[in-house]
Formats: structure tokens, sequence, C-alpha cells
């Protein structure tokens, strides 16, 4: 592989995940009949799929901003990303038979992104914060003495 086309699947190739996830959901909106999938009244299988396809989403999205150095606050930038995309979904469904545009929906897709968008944000403080309680032999800290003792 060339110096430039190294370049560019480093640059560009974490972007070819969301932009993927983006065009299943595309596609899953484009359809008026889905499966029964899951157990459980419409509403939650509803519920559940917007979930998953925005949790996801949103997940995607700052593993590939985040990876952008130059880019600061990357779960913010995700979930305008999410938010946006999700507004353009609602309205691209206006036109779909047999579907039409719900706000709750983009809600949901929302409040999906941020939890998990939360979360990420969380777990990756947590693995870069060193724990401040110190180790019972005075080794360090715990999460230090624990790794140290593998």
């Amino acid at each position: 592989m060339s110096r430039i086309q190294s370049r560019l699947s480093t640059r560009w190739g974490h972007w070819v995940p969301p932009i993927a996830w983006m065009g299943v959901i595309f596609l899953l909106s484009s359809r008026s009949d889905y499966p029964d999938l899951t157990p459980g009244p419409p509403d939650l299988q509803n519920i559940l799929g917007h979930v998953v396809e925005y949790g996801v989403l949103a997940f995607l999205l700052a593993r590939a901003i985040d990876r952008q150095t130059h880019v600061r606050r990357p779960h913010l930038w995700a979930i305008v990303i999410v938010m946006l995309y999700a507004a353009s979904d609602e309205w691209h469904q206006r036109f779909v038979p047999g579907r039409h545009a719900d706000p709750l929906d983009w809600v949901i897709d929302v409040a999906a992104a941020s939890v998990i968008l939360s979360l990420r944000h969380w777990w990756r403080r947590r693995q870069k914060t060193p724990s401040l309680h110190p180790a019972p032999d005075g080794s360090g800290s715990r999460r230090t003495a624990g790794a140290a003792r593998r």
C-alpha cells in the first residue's frame, strides 16, 4: 500500500462504520413492513429498535470523531450529528408509504444516544484516572496494585 493510501485509510477508515450504520438506518426507515422480531407490544419493539439504532450510531460516531486528534469534545459533536440525522430520518419517513414522522421517536433516538455517550465518557474517564485510594500495601493506588499482582 502506498503512503497516500495508508494515510487515507488511517484518516478516513474509522468513518466507514458510522457511515455504513447510517445506511442501515436509512434502509430500515425505507421499509413499510417489519417482521415481528421480539415478543411484546409493538411500541416496545419500536422503542428498542430506536435505542439500538441510535445508541450504536452515537458510539460509532464518537469513536470516529475521537480519532481526529484536533477535535475537542467528541461526545458533543456525536450527539449533534445524531440529532440532525435522527431528524432527517423522521423527515424521510414522511415520504415512505405506511410510515409517518413521530417527534417522540426523535426524542427516543437522542435520549438513547445521550445515555450511550455518557456511559462511554464515564468509562473512558474511569480508565484514564488512577484511583485516589492507596493500596493496602502502600504501593500506590488500588488499581495499580491490582494490576501489578497479575
